[in-house]
């Protein structure tokens, strides 16, 4: 699938506006991808090394570039949750399962600290650090973030457009506004939706 096939097919199932991305390849071993911030109407560009273009990646670095936000559990949820939709599993992550609802099912523990995860922003990332992305607990938080987002889309459809009108905000706070919902019931009926599902 080229980029424009993409552009539009995940903007259509965010439910957010097409953008015209700029794409950069480069040849590194080391680097995978990164896409700048940029609100709009700034033309994002999504940096990526030739050694990782795929559509998972390319999948997850569009998420980023539509969805401009400093709310990095909406910003890594939505892009993990179009990169496992994409690759059809979630090796990205170094989990075998094939989606991350199975992954939060079969790893996720009670006291894992979900209400930090949600409110951490770009600047204070500590279970998203990317440095430390090798650990358990850090990468099973990026399939929390993907499975709840996932989640909050079903049941919210706008809820990607209204992230996108916004710059800096409380993910928590905005949660319970835009839901009318305590993020703790919130997270109570994602965990009572993907329960059911069966992990071998």
């Amino acid at each position: 699938m080229n980029l424009q096939s993409l552009i539009i097919e995940i903007a259509s199932y965010l439910n957010v506006d097409e953008r015209e991305v700029r794409l950069k390849l480069i040849n590194s071993k080391e680097y995978v991808a990164h896409t700048t911030i940029n609100w709009i109407p700034d033309t994002p560009e999504i940096t990526i090394s030739a050694n990782c273009l795929n559509n998972g990646v390319l999948a997850h670095e569009i998420t980023h570039a539509l969805m401009p936000t400093k709310a990095i559990f909406f910003g890594e949820g939505f892009a993990n949750m179009m990169h496992a939709y994409t690759d059809k599993n979630c090796n990205f992550l170094f989990f075998s399962e094939k989606t991350l609802d199975e992954v939060v099912v079969k790893y996720y523990q009670r006291d894992f600290p979900f209400e930090l995860l949600l409110d951490e922003n770009y600047d204070n990332a500590k279970m998203f650090a990317i440095e430390k992305f090798y650990l358990m607990d850090n990468r099973l938080g990026y399939a929390v973030a993907g499975s709840f987002c996932n989640f909050l889309l079903l049941n919210y459809p706008l809820i990607c457009r209204e992230i996108v009108k916004r710059r800096n905000f409380i993910p928590s706070n905005f949660l319970e506004q835009f839901t009318n919902l305590k993020v703790k019931d919130l997270k109570q009926q994602w965990s009572d939706t993907i329960k059911c599902i069966k992990v071998f």
